[in-house]
């Protein structure tokens, strides 16, 4: 026992003795290792946004108010520019008043129901709301019935715009003296892919979204929603389709059109329209839309899993002398991306630092 303690006690002194004249062995365990190279160049954070190419969509409004006579075309029709979609008739008279009454009755019995139920709906979720802040419910779901709180209310607020608008679509209609005979054109080549028409003998307004047309060979990129203060710090953007980076530009929505949107309880998303015309990928095709940020040029990088820190700060392994061997190298860092860390201090390009 007393051989093995002199033993141990003189290797302590020996490597204590040594001073900061050996480096330090501080080699990691339980991680495999690879050795990546300390390389110079650009580098930038990345943002990838989920879109595909689309039709573009043409609305088609009614060009005066009247009642409807006929309607020449079905969802799915194929119509080319100048067809007549739908036929309207000069919405005057005593019938047209009586018509138009009807449906200002029927409008407002709708929204009155359905906006008690959207009352109770919120008072509801206000109250279990109230149960978990006061019975100690947990952040997350206290977070997560807010947000059930704040969509039920945005959505009542949007039906009640919704109502609002058509009741006075109405109400003009019935004041509105110079309807005349009139028809609904298609004004492009496509596919009809929305209709709201109503009936034969229903009214509607002026200006009012009828139908909704694909225009043939004319594709845009739609998805994810990209706010624009963002997109417009970005260093560089583009669509990255099949390899290849293809130029875009964006179709930017102002503050008012996008907050219209989310009071109406619908989601926001982005448009893209192709720079080149002529090579335009196929309908259907994943196209997400790249975004470069914090970029920064002739930067001297490694791979951000092969930093460590301490109390010290941060360190690398590199290779020893002794082959396999690992030690510790400390640098000085700048810039952080979310793949690699920029090196102030301590390497030089190509020197061989340890990753994991």
């Amino acid at each position: 026992m007393k051989k093995r303690l002199i033993a141990a006690i003189a290797v302590c002194v020996c490597l204590t003795g040594c001073g900061g004249d050996v480096p330090q062995l501080l080699e990691p365990l339980g991680n495999e290792q690879t050795t990546v190279e300390v390389k110079r160049g650009e580098m930038y954070n990345m943002s990838v946004y989920n879109e595909n190419v689309v039709p573009d969509v043409t609305e088609v409004r009614t060009p005066g108010s009247g009642t409807i006579q006929a309607v020449n075309c079905m969802l799915g029709d194929t119509v080319k520019k100048g067809d007549v979609l739908i036929q309207l008739g000069a919405a005057t008279g005593e019938d047209s008043s009586e018509s138009i009454d009807m449906q200002i009755d029927e409008l407002n019995r709708q929204h009155t129901y359905n906006d008690s139920i959207a009352a109770l709906d919120i008072e509801i979720a206000r109250e279990e709301l109230a149960q978990l802040q006061e019975g100690g419910g947990s952040p997350d779901d206290i977070a997560t019935q807010n947000d059930v709180l704040n969509s039920l209310s945005n959505k009542r607020a949007g039906d009640e715009i919704t109502y609002q608008t058509r009741l006075a679509e109405l109400q003009m209609l019935k004041t509105d003296g110079s309807a005349v005979d009139s028809q609904v054109v298609a004004p492009v080549n496509g596919q009809v892919v929305y209709m709201n028409v109503g009936n034969i003998g229903d009214s509607v307004a002026k200006d009012v979204v009828v139908i909704c047309i694909a225009a043939e060979n004319t594709l845009k990129i739609y998805g994810d929603y990209i706010y624009p203060d963002i997109y417009k710090a970005a260093g560089e953007s583009y669509a990255f389709i099949d390899g290849q980076k293809v130029s875009v530009t964006y179709s930017m929505m102002t503050d008012s059109e996008a907050s219209n949107i989310v009071t109406l309880g619908h989601q926001l998303f982005s448009t893209f329209f192709f720079n080149d015309k002529e090579h335009v990928p196929p309908l259907g095709t994943y196209a997400p839309i790249v975004l470069k940020t914090d970029v920064k040029e002739d930067v001297l990088y490694i791979p951000d899993n092969a930093l460590y820190e301490d109390v010290d700060g941060y360190y690398v392994y590199v290779p020893g002398e002794e082959e396999g061997s690992r030690v510790r190298k400390d640098v000085e860092i700048g810039d952080r991306w979310d793949l690699y860390a920029e090196v102030k201090n301590g390497l030089k390009e190509g020197d061989v630092v340890y990753a994991k």
